[in-house]
C-alpha cells in the first residue's frame, strides 16, 4: 500500500489489523517514513490549536453578548423550541422503534397453499408451478410478472393477495397497500381478513398507529387465527 494513505489511515484511525502490522513494520525500518510521521503530526498538532484558539474567540465574543438583558428573552425562546424539538423527536423515534418492533415479530410472508412444491416431482411447465417456485425462492419481482399473468388469465384473487406479499418483500409498501386494498369487497373471508392483517402490519411498519388499529379492530369481528393476534397487537400498540 501507498505509505501516505498509510499515514492517513493512521490519523484516520482505519487501519486493518494486517495494515497495522505493515504500519509497524515501516515505521521501524524506514526513517524517512518515521520523519514524515512525526512532521504530519506536528502539523496536525499546530492546525488542532489553532482551531481550539479561534472557537476559544468566538466563546468569549458570545459570552459578551448572551448575558445582556436584551438576550435574555431570545436565548429563552430559542432553549425551550430547542427542548420541545428534541422530545417531540424522542417520542417519536421511541414510538416508530415500537412499532418497527411488533412488525417484525408479526410479520410473515402468506404460505404457498395454492400449489405447495414438492421436490421430484414433474410439474411440467405450469406456469403456477413456476410462480409458486420462485416465490418460494425469494424471488419476488420475477414471481409478480407470473402472478399478474396467472391473475390475467382466470381472475383468481388468491394471485392478488401473492402479489401484495411480494410488493412488501420488496419494500414497495404504497405499491402494497393499494394492492391489498383490492381485496377489500372480496366475498373469500379468508382473503379480506388476510389483507386486513398484511395491511395493519404495514401501517405499523410505517408508525401509522391509528391506521393499524382500524384494520385490527375489523379483524376483531372475525373467526380465525388472524383475531386473536389482532387483539394481541392492539393491546402492544396501546401498551
Amino acid at each position: 500500500m501507498d505509505k501516505e494513505k498509510l499515514i492517513n489511515k493512521y490519523f484516520e484511525d482505519t487501519l486493518t489489523s494486517e495494515e497495522q502490522l505493515m504500519f509497524k513494520s515501516i515505521l521501524e525500518s524506514d526513517a524517512a517514513f518515521a520523519e514524515q510521521l512525526t512532521f504530519e503530526k506536528q502539523v496536525r498538532a499546530a492546525i488542532h490549536l489553532q482551531e481550539r484558539l479561534k472557537l476559544k474567540q468566538k466563546l468569549q465574543i458570545f459570552e459578551n453578548q448572551q448575558f445582556k438583558p436584551q438576550n435574555l428573552k431570545k436565548i429563552g425562546l430559542v432553549a425551550a423550541s430547542l427542548l420541545f424539538i428534541l422530545t417531540s423527536y424522542w417520542v417519536y423515534n421511541l414510538s416508530s422503534k415500537n412499532t418497527e418492533k411488533i412488525f417484525a415479530n408479526y410479520y410473515q410472508a402468506y404460505p404457498n397453499t395454492l400449489a405447495p412444491i414438492v421436490r421430484g416431482v414433474e410439474e411440467g411447465d405450469s406456469l403456477q408451478f413456476v410462480a409458486f417456485e420462485l416465490y418460494e425462492a425469494k424471488k419476488y419481482a420475477e414471481s409478480i410478472e407470473i402472478f399478474e399473468k396467472l391473475y390475467a388469465r382466470n381472475n383468481n384473487p388468491s394471485y392478488i393477495l401473492y402479489i401484495a406479499i411480494c410488493q412488501v418483500e420488496l419494500q414497495n409498501f404504497t405499491t402494497a397497500i393499494s394492492t391489498f386494498n383490492k381485496l377489500q369487497e372480496e366475498k373469500n373471508i379468508d382473503l379480506k381478513a388476510s389483507s386486513y392483517w398484511y395491511l395493519a402490519l404495514i401501517y405499523l411498519k410505517q408508525n401509522d398507529k391509528a391506521k393499524a388499529t382500524e384494520y385490527l379492530q375489523k379483524l376483531e369481528t372475525f373467526n380465525n387465527a388472524y383475531s386473536q393476534q389482532s387483539v394481541e397487537v392492539l393491546k402492544k400498540i396501546k401498551d
